[in-house]
């Protein structure tokens, strides 16, 4: 059973009958007790109810956006990867720890790093992010012109 379905209802929101029946059934609850169906509906609701059922366009897409791009800290939609994330806490932690992410695109390496990043900030570290995707091939073909760049580019960071 989806995990998503469980918040939702342990939130008192509404899921479908069978859903509730199963997690009713599952946390030893007795739905009859729990569930709310001693209310009155009036014709006028149940009007308001219909009209709007009949104005909406079949052909409408009501899903939900996929998420595009790095997804914000707390966001629902991020996937949490557990072991791999407790290993990424403890290597951070080691001093001049190197980490490296890869994967394939649209796998979640930026959500996964915003999320070390925020770790590393929570520890008290000085965070510094950098894209080399940004910088002109001419400085990355000169390590002079490179170390330069780099140095400019952290120490505005490294005071804040």
């Amino acid at each position: 059973m989806p995990s998503l379905q469980l918040t939702i209802f342990l939130t008192g929101k509404p899921v479908d009958y069978t859903t509730f029946e199963e997690l009713s059934r599952k946390l030893a609850l007795d739905w009859r007790e729990i569930s709310a169906l001693d209310f009155e509906v009036s014709p006028q609701t149940i009007d308001k109810k219909l009209a709007s059922l009949e104005s909406l366009d079949p052909n409408e897409d009501r899903s939900p956006c996929y998420p595009n791009g790095s997804v914000p800290l707390g966001s629902t939609f991020y996937v949490e990867r557990v072991p791999l994330e407790a290993q990424l806490g403890q290597e951070i932690r080691k001093p001049g720890a190197l980490v490296r992410i890869k994967a394939p695109r649209e796998m979640g390496k930026t959500s996964l790093l915003l999320r070390v990043l925020a770790d590393a900030k929570r520890l008290g570290y000085r965070t510094v992010s950098l894209n080399l995707e940004q910088v002109d091939q001419a400085i990355l073909s000169d390590l002079h012109q490179f170390l330069r760049w780099l140095c400019a580019n952290v120490a505005p960071s490294a005071t804040s």
